[in-house]
């Protein structure tokens, strides 16, 4: 009578290699889902800041109306109700996840446009004036700041 095959090892072998398969499709898995859900809250963050570039027009609209507010009229309710609707819709803006570019100091070409630069008492490459401010959305520069910056004093 002969013996009969022993198919332990075989079987035993498959086996590993079926786990050792479905370990790395799960890992697999994993790391679509977590790609996935990268790409969706990039989705979002995109789609946000497209919104908010779209509405900063409006907002340095406000800025210079209110630049230009009478002296007469800062006391007013309606102008007091005005300058509370800016502060609202800034605060709700900064939560989101917007912040302005700093106006003053250095001049960084990573986060300002020069649009002028002239002679100043200021140091070189020192910010004079900001005449449109600059906008960073999370970790995104949304709009440099246009600035006017100094060459120094030319005497």
């Amino acid at each position: 009578m002969t013996k009969p095959k022993d198919n332990s090892k075989q079987l035993k072998e498959e086996l590993e290699e079926c786990k050792s398969g479905w370990i790395r499709t799960q890992a697999d898995f994993d790391n679509y889902r977590k790609r996935t859900e990268d790409q969706r809250a990039e989705m979002m963050t995109f789609a946000s800041a497209n919104i908010i570039q779209k509405i900063l027009p409006i907002l340095d609209h406000m800025d210079l109306a209110l630049k230009h507010l009478p002296k007469e009229l800062e006391n007013n309710e309606w102008a007091k109700g005005i300058l509370h609707t800016k502060k609202h819709f800034e605060e709700t803006l900064d939560i989101e996840g917007l912040s302005k570019i700093p106006e003053t100091g250095q001049f960084d070409p990573n986060f300002h446009e020069a649009i002028s630069h002239e002679s100043s008492v200021l140091p070189e490459n020192e910010i004079i004036e900001t005449t449109q401010i600059g906008y960073m959305f999370k970790d995104r520069l949304l709009r440099p700041a246009k600035v006017r910056v100094s060459s120094g004093s030319n005497s």
